[in-house]
């Protein structure tokens, strides 16, 4: 249902003050006639504040009195849950206010819903011209070493607010849901592992440039699952994972209303409304309204990089380096990291976009969601001869220069902006009968920004110059860019966005390393049928501290060998490991390398270790890293310390702890591996 007064919106939002609202809204018919009633609720209406009084008079003004109100319990128990629904329309109120808050809301989604393929006719779309970074040539390593150049400039944007209802995911105690970024992947959830990769990066520029960086974080929470205290209580008992606790900067998220193809509000019970996350967008307007980029400027950060709590694989070898690499070394605006797309894939493409406008023609490369495919003929087909897709994928690894975007949203704080209208909700009608309607809610894509650094030509052109253009797109092999963990695994045929997907691809990225990079003999990768059938045929675990530029880890491991069923789990950074072959298990960890803390060194040369490996028979869930072992060699080196060994076999079980500074040095005597421990002194 529209509003009755279509001048109502544009006269509300100026309304400055909640109070002016206030007094609009009771000069409304439908408002006035509300509270003359006798509706057993007006009475609690005294104790709410100004602005929850405010909000609620909105709703009646819509017309969603009834079902909404229609409270068929004891009058004093609505109090608390009428405040809470006027708390989450509050939210909303204050984000949408430029447009007219949720009057504005309400009145955008009925105006996208009727939106015609015509209205933006003056729009084309191209395939992009790509910066292809999958060989690391001259140019490619130019802008890898500028990237690390760069990072000191630069601040991280994770936006972890997802949701993740089709992982299940619950807490083992409590039993209640949680949050994407809670995920347990390879022993760690989500979102350490962002952290850990970020480390990692500042870890890499200290060894090239000799200077410790912290990297500022800019975490886009949601109250989606408790989403926001998990993260901050995570944080904290990690002891912010060895960063500074100001380094760190949290906005939240807010989740919007949804609403059916017919406009009416879905109200799954009385006092309630359905809520959904309002779109990764809302990060840029959320990054004004609480002067994040002010503080970011003021820690002199002018360029930032983006990356996705699902995505795991984003942070292997050059990708995001060559990212920064190439928009700070061009000073460009936006920068998307593109790969192959797999045919019906959840996943966006990228495109060049011409844009017909009063003076001439805006170009730039920009971003189509799937959901729009149809609004914009795009064709979900494959590339003639070819399993992939004929535009590439968006993987949202983005790079933006904070100040180009900060420009944006002083014009246009609301980028991005798409319905998305294809679930079904079950929502209350008068009288208490339920039906079942399609609907959704309006929300804001990140990449969106994108469209409003476009170029301007006087004349159509028909060639698109990635270089005089103010965005780019790189493309990279798509196992080393997205991999998604986005839904629980059902069966071996279909195994995409899965978390047993996700470490699938890892493992195949270890194996294009070892075996190319670091020429060490593997066996066959598993396929994706016995990979699920009978599990991997080696096990690979590789700190991303190691590199994580496979350039870097190449000097690292030199050879060597793993056998069928073999395991190397390292973390660690410092190492340097030639000709060893492992038949069993190796682990190799520096206590303390998951909180920024890599003083540790390992030098194997000439080393055997034979053992009883990995358990097979067990019910391991290799990505959770959940693995029962016969027999392992573990070397544990705590902080300042150092283990040293050549020449060496390691048989059966065994587990060496190197206390701190301190060197271990190992030997065989009479067959046997005998220890030597002296202090070492740290430089």
């Amino acid at each position: 249902m529209t509003t009755k007064n279509s001048s109502f919106s544009p006269l509300f939002a100026k309304a400055k003050t909640f109070g002016e609202k206030h007094l609009l809204l009771q000069k409304e018919p439908f408002v006035r006639s509300f509270f003359q009633s006798n509706h057993p609720l007006i009475p609690l209406f005294d104790q709410l504040t100004l602005e929850e009084r405010t909000v609620l008079e909105i709703m009646i003004f819509l017309q969603k009195a009834e079902p909404l109100f229609s409270w068929p319990y004891e009058i004093h128990s609505a109090l608390f849950p009428l405040q809470l629904l006027a708390q989450d329309l509050l939210a909303v109120e204050r984000f949408f206010q430029s447009i007219g808050g949720i009057i504005g809301y309400h009145e955008k989604v009925l105006e996208l819903s009727k939106e015609k393929k015509e209205k933006e006719a003056n729009i084309r779309f191209f395939k992009p011209e790509m910066i292809d970074i999958r060989q690391e040539t001259p140019e490619v390593k130019e802008k890898i070493s500028s990237g690390l150049l760069h990072l000191p400039e630069c601040a991280a944007i994770f936006p972890v607010g997802g949701v993740g209802d089709r992982l299940g995911l619950a807490d083992p105690e409590t039993k209640e849901a949680l949050p994407t970024a809670m995920l347990p992947f390879l022993g760690r959830s989500l979102f350490e592992g962002l952290i850990q990769d970020l480390s990692s990066l500042e870890y890499l520029y200290q060894q090239t440039f000799g200077k410790e960086i912290f990297i500022p974080i800019v975490v886009m929470t949601s109250q989606e699952k408790k989403n926001h205290e998990r993260i901050v209580l995570l944080c904290e008992a990690n002891g912010w994972f060895g960063r500074p606790k100001e380094s760190f900067c949290f906005i939240r998220q807010i989740s919007v209303p949804v609403l059916t193809k017919k406009g009416e509000w879905v109200i799954p019970a009385p006092l309630q409304l359905c809520w959904k996350p309002g779109g990764h967008g809302m990060l840029w307007k959320l990054m004004h309204d609480e002067k994040v980029f002010e503080w970011l400027f003021s820690l002199g950060k002018t360029k930032a990089f983006i990356r996705q709590i699902n995505n795991p694989v984003a942070g292997i070898d050059h990708g995001l380096l060559a990212l920064i690499g190439m928009g700070a070394s061009e000073k460009k605006s936006f920068g998307f990291a593109a790969c192959p797309r797999r045919v019906h894939a959840a996943e966006g493409v990228n495109v060049f976009r011409e844009k017909r406008a009063k003076d001439g023609y805006a170009y730039g490369y920009s971003n189509i969601e799937y959901t729009d495919f149809e609004k914009w003929n795009i064709q979900d087909v494959a590339a003639p001869g070819s399993f992939f897709s004929e535009y590439p994928s968006n993987t949202n690894l983005l790079y933006v220069d904070l100040q180009e975007a900060l420009q944006v949203i002083e014009k246009e704080p609301f980028v991005g902006m798409m319905l998305n209208m294809k679930s079904k909700f079950s929502t209350m009608q008068a009288g208490g009968s339920f039906v079942e309607e399609t609907g959704g809610r309006l929300e804001l894509m990140m990449q969106g920004i994108a469209d409003f650094m476009a170029v301007l030509s006087p004349l159509p052109i028909t060639f698109q110059d990635p270089k005089k253009l103010k965005t780019f797109v790189l493309f990279n092999d798509r196992k080393k860019t997205i991999s998604t963990t986005k839904r629980l695994f059902e069966n071996e045929a279909s195994f995409m966005e899965t978390p047993e997907g996700c470490f699938y691809d890892l493992l195949q990225n270890h194996y294009e390393l070892l075996t190319t990079k670091c020429h060490m003999e593997l066996p066959p990768l598993a396929t994706d049928r016995d990979f699920f059938t009978h599990g991997p045929s080696f096990l690979t675990h590789l700190h991303p501290a190691l590199g994580p530029l496979y350039s870097v880890i190449q000097k690292k491991i030199l050879g060597g060998r793993l056998c069928y069923g073999a395991e190397l789990w390292l973390e660690i950074a410092d190492l340097f490991m030639e000709n060893v072959e492992i038949d069993g298990s190796l682990i190799i960890r520096v206590v303390g390398a998951e909180k920024k803390s890599f003083s540790g060194k390992c030098f194997l040369k000439n080393v055997h270790v034979v053992n009883g490996g990995v358990d097979t028979q067990k019910q391991n869930v290799y990505w959770k890293n959940q693995i029962e072992r016969k027999e392992s060699l573990c070397i544990f080196l705590h902080q300042g310390s150092e283990f040293v060994a050549e020449n060496m076999l390691f048989e059966k079980d065994q587990k060496i702890e190197v206390p701190p500074k301190s060197r271990m040095i190992a030997a065989m005597k009479n067959g046997k591996p005998v220890f030597h421990l002296e202090q070492v002194q740290i430089l």
